[in-house]
């Protein structure tokens, strides 16, 4: 019993003095880990593939599929999602294409995992991935902040075919 007191009173002084020391140097916890500010920390290093009227996406590190789509010239950096009903482009995306934020009217209400937002419509002159080419496409730009623009529905519904396999996308035209 004697040992038991003695464990017990020396565990909380080790307690205090931690205590104090750390109250003294007015520590804030460990240093928060950065995110990655982009897809592309997370895209995989396998290159795409073709073969005739396919291509074939590799999944990345963290499950996803990942594209570079030219959209009326400029190169933007996309996340395939097939939970998505439309292209959403994000605010840098709209920008580098060179979309008027003041002409923009957000008449459009999304619903998303992160709850209800905003989004304006917009017409995009041109998508290319590649060899895949579509002219006068629809897309929305997103009020809300989002890290990445995503490819959804009203894109893969423009192609013969789609499918998961084997660790690829692969698109069909």
């Amino acid at each position: 019993m004697l040992w038991w007191s003695i464990r017990t009173v020396c565990l909380v002084g080790v307690l205090v003095f931690a205590g104090n020391y750390i109250a003294q140097q007015n520590w804030q916890g460990p240093a928060p880990q950065a995110a990655p500010q982009t897809a592309a920390l997370a895209r995989s290093e396998a290159p795409l593939q073709y073969t005739g009227n396919e291509m074939s996406i590799p999944v990345a590190r963290d499950g996803h599929f990942y594209l570079d789509v030219m959209i009326d010239g400029a190169e933007v950096p996309f996340l395939v999602d097939t939970g998505a009903s439309g292209i959403f482009l994000n605010h840098e995306a709209a920008d580098a294409i060179g979309i008027d934020f003041d002409e923009l009217t957000y008449s459009i209400r999304t619903k998303t995992a992160n709850g209800y937002g905003r989004a304006a419509p917009v017409q995009l002159r041109d998508l290319r991935i590649e060899e895949i080419y579509l002219e006068d496409v629809d897309a929305i730009v997103n009020d809300a902040p989002m890290s990445i623009s995503l490819l959804g529905m009203s894109f893969l519904s423009r192609l013969e075919s789609y499918e998961v396999r084997n660790g690829y996308l692969i698109l069909r035209w």
